[in-house]
C-alpha cells in the first residue's frame, strides 16, 4: 500500500512549448509526501516528496492522508496492468462514499 500525505492546497504550474509538436502545454501539480508501507505493515519513517499531477480544472486535494484509487489502474497494451491518470482517495472512507478526482 502507498500512503500519500497532502499538507497544502498550493498548486504549481509548469508550462512551455512541446519540442515534438511546437505547441504550448501546461501541467498542474500538487506537492505530496509518499510513505511506502511494506508487506509486514511497517510504514517508512521518512516520506519521499512527490508531485501529484492534477487535471486542467481539477480542484487541489485537501490536506490529509490518501491512497491510490482503484480507478487509477487500467489494463493497457498487451493486457498489462498499468497506472493511468493518478487519482487519490482519502484514507478511511468507504469506497462507495469516494468520488473520482
Amino acid at each position: 500500500m502507498l500512503r500519500v500525505l497532502i499538507k497544502s492546497t498550493e498548486v504549481q504550474t509548469h508550462s512551455g512549448i512541446a519540442k515534438a509538436t511546437n505547441k504550448p502545454f501546461s501541467m498542474r501539480f500538487q506537492r505530496g509526501y509518499a510513505y511506502l508501507v511494506g508487506p509486514d505493515g511497517r510504514v517508512d519513517e521518512m516520506p519521499d516528496k512527490c508531485d501529484i499531477q492534477l487535471g486542467d480544472k481539477q480542484e487541489p486535494y485537501a490536506p490529509g492522508d490518501y491512497q491510490i484509487s482503484p480507478a487509477s489502474f487500467v489494463v493497457g497494451s498487451f493486457k498489462r496492468l498499468s497506472l493511468g491518470r493518478l487519482q487519490l482517495v482519502p484514507l478511511g472512507k468507504p469506497q462507495s462514499a469516494q468520488k473520482a478526482a
